[in-house]
């Protein structure tokens, strides 16, 4: 009779030793390698029209109009010329401020798109971490449950015994 007590004792605990199913990350649900090389910041390359020189008339001391620039002392300029070279150089420094403008908002572009493509990755990294830490969790729970339950089992077979020994001895006593 102790012999088959022993043997249902033992086929109990051998039926309660088996361990969680751990899980593993699903291989399907793999997340696609992101890779992306930066764009680089625009330089901008200034090819700016060159400015025709203005006709010019050279005079003397005495504002006598001479042809030998070495007896010339000024230089005049007929106002349609002198105007003319004026509205060029404005011209030519307003479409400087534009295409500097225009380079700072391309740049701007440049690494908007460069950010685009790092949130990409760091969402992708992000999702893998979760997905490892959610596997992790459920892991450590699954075990814990299986602990919790063998802590169970242990103490409800030790009760139980103390329980049958105790009443044994109640009637060993009468």
């Amino acid at each position: 009779m102790g012999l088959k007590i022993v043997g249902a004792i033992i086929i109990c605990l051998l039926s309660f030793g088996c361990a969680p199913k751990y899980i593993t990350a699903p291989a399907k649900a793999e997340f696609p390698e992101i890779s992306f090389t930066s764009i680089e910041p625009y330089e901008l390359a200034l090819d700016l029209p060159v400015i025709p020189k203005p006709k010019k008339t050279l005079m003397d001391a005495n504002f006598n109009i001479v042809t030998d620039p070495e007896m010339a002392k000024y230089i005049v300029f007929v106002p349609e010329e002198f105007n003319k070279y004026v509205a060029k150089l404005q011209e030519i420094k307003t479409l400087k401020e534009i295409l500097y403008k225009q380079e700072d908002l391309v740049n701007v572009y440049i690494r908007l798109v460069n950010s685009h493509k790092e949130f990409l990755a760091l969402e992708r990294a992000k999702a893998q971490a979760y997905r490892n830490m959610w596997v992790d969790s459920e892991n450590a729970y699954r075990d814990e449950r299986y602990q919790g339950q063998l802590n169970d089992y242990f103490y409800k077979g030790l009760l139980g015994v103390l329980t049958v020994g105790g009443i044994a001895a109640i009637i060993m006593l009468l």
